[in-house]
């Protein structure tokens, strides 16, 4: 039978639950002229290519979604991929729109549109990927690619999580405070303060369990949380960088073979100028994201740099000393539901001294 649309799951064909640098990610492909390019061969098999340099630059271990219309009627149909012309072709699990996931390497057919949505990644050493469909035959049906989705799995709109401050001083906080994120399938984009002043190799620690237990992203918010400017910028930008590729093991989205990658840089008290704009580019990082409240857009690329816009944040959680979050509970629904109409992104932001002692009150739960 064909998939009923009328029965899917709400939350997931609308919403994406990720990092901030997934809701990010796909643009890179999607919004502008990345140096990817599709041939169709004479066989009907989908051959897409990743520029090697921009592969290294970017990692790609992330699964792109790509949009393939299909033959009209087709039904029971099976997706394959490989990453070389050698390789034997491996058959891609499949996914309906009633199933919850995020992130991974699947294909969910939309039978009902007569399309498939094939969520795949490049692999390290590997700047190809080999994509056919097949009927119940075998036989090897007329793809028709249309592009790369703006979100993964071709979502309308997405939920991302950061949080500040992930030091000594607030690392016995964390742990209560994820499970509250993990227990509900939400993704949270952690910023470490990095020297070995500020976060010590238990801490450190207790980073890469939360790593290891998934829904979690470990992100540069600087060495010692300066303002601008900064006595040593080299060190807050690109020194953080690698203290976290030193201390952590990150997970496979964040590795390309042996080398590792820190998308995000926080700004601390969300200061900026053109030094720190200019060693984040260089450093490698994809975005910034800063203290600007009431954003729900992504932000634009800019190809001079390699990397996009500095971006803000929709609302920050809790009500801090210093002003500027909420505990609201109908204005945060009232915006999450403003968000997924426009298919923006619903960036909610939080600090942990905030929001640990409310965490049983509603807003918190």
């Amino acid at each position: 039978m064909k998939e009923n649309s009328g029965h899917m799951h709400p939350l997931n064909i609308v919403l994406l639950y990720i990092g901030i640098t997934f809701c990010w990610y796909s643009q890179l492909f999607s919004f502008h002229a990345a140096p990817v390019s599709v041939v169709q061969s004479t066989s009907n098999e989908l051959c897409i290519v990743l520029n090697n340099e921009y592969h290294a630059r970017v990692g790609a271990a992330y699964p792109l979604t790509y949009h393939i219309t299909l033959p009209a009627s087709s039904l029971n149909l099976t997706a394959f991929k490989k990453h070389s012309v050698d390789d034997e072709w491996q058959e891609m699990d499949q996914k309906s729109s009633s199933d919850f996931f995020n992130g991974i390497e699947a294909a969910r057919f939309d039978y009902d549109s007569n399309r498939v949505f094939i969520s795949v990644a490049f692999k390290p050493g590997k700047d190809s990927l080999w994509l056919k469909l097949t009927d119940q035959s075998r036989t090897v049906v007329i793809p028709h690619y249309v592009g790369i989705t703006q979100y993964y799995d071709n979502r309308r709109a997405a939920v991302t999580i950061t949080a500040d401050d992930w030091a000594d001083w607030s690392d016995s906080m964390f742990p209560e405070l994820m499970y509250l994120f993990r227990s509900r399938n939400l993704y949270v984009t952690g910023g470490v303060i990095s020297r070995f002043d500020w976060t010590s190799s238990q801490t450190w620690s207790h980073l890469q369990k939360q790593l290891d237990s998934g829904y979690f992203e470990v992100v540069s918010h600087s060495q010692t949380h300066p303002h601008t400017p900064y006595a040593a910028a080299d060190s807050e930008v690109a020194g953080s960088y690698e203290d976290i590729v030193q201390h952590l093991v990150l997970p496979a989205q964040f590795r390309n073979g042996e080398k590792e990658y820190v998308y995000v840089w926080i700004a601390p008290y969300g200061d900026y100028d053109a030094t720190v704009d200019s060693l984040v580019s260089a450093t490698g990082y994809l975005v910034s994201r800063m203290y600007v409240i009431d954003d729900a857009d992504i932000s634009p690329w800019n190809p001079s740099k390699n990397m996009f816009q500095p971006t803000g944040l929709t609302l920050e959680i809790g009500a801090p000393s210093w002003g500027g979050g909420t505990i609201d509970t109908t204005f945060m629904k009232n915006t999450f539901n403003t968000i997924v109409a426009v298919g923006g992104v619903y960036h909610l932001m939080w600090h942990p001294q905030v929001i640990y002692p409310d965490r049983n009150k509603k807003y918190g739960n």
